[in-house]
């Protein structure tokens, strides 16, 4: 199912399609206007997704691969490097509205809110590079992304949950 940033409704009819065991597949999505998407992925068993977009197919054309989202489980710190227009784009596939809360740690332009309705999206500008604690609070199922996007650049990664609970590295000299 395809929908776009801050709606929940799909921009066009939801495709089914067949997978099998260890055998990749694909689904052309056609074209779609400018803008920022949420691409949902249901399946009965595990399955890996990924997105391709591109800005065009001429020469100074850029295109990249959006990889799936996990579930965010606490609050995370993301380092978000420099690029055109950074955002964070966050999906809730949770019942109940996501209060997602980013803190600036280091770098960034001040604290955010973002309120990303049950079974919807919403997305945030983050002004420029810097270091964000990102809490997607308690109420939701938040997935989320930092995307880029310019003439002729295009790019973006997702969002891990912080393990809280990892051992220490230890560094010999």
């Amino acid at each position: 199912t395809v929908t776009r940033v801050g709606s929940s409704a799909p921009v066009m009819a939801p495709s089914t399609v067949p997978l099998a065991a260890g055998n990749p597949t694909e689904l052309e999505l056609g074209t779609l206007p400018v803008g920022s998407y949420v691409v949902t992925v249901e399946a009965a068993v595990a399955a890996v997704a990924a997105v391709w977009q591109t800005t065009g197919f001429g020469a100074g054309s850029d295109f990249a691969w959006f990889t799936s989202a996990p579930s965010l489980d606490g609050p995370s710190l993301v380092a978000v490097p420099s690029g055109p227009s950074p955002m964070l784009q966050a999906s809730n596939a949770g019942d109940a509205p996501a209060t997602v809360t980013l803190h600036a740690v280091d770098g960034g332009t001040g604290d955010r809110t973002l309120t990303v309705p049950a079974g919807g999206s919403a997305s945030v500008s983050l002004l420029g590079a810097g270091v964000w604690s990102v809490d997607p609070g308690g109420d939701g199922d938040v997935h989320a992304q930092v995307t880029y996007a310019g003439p002729g650049a295009l790019a973006g990664f997702a969002l891990w949950p912080s393990d809280a609970a990892a051992a220490p590295v230890r560094v010999y000299p």
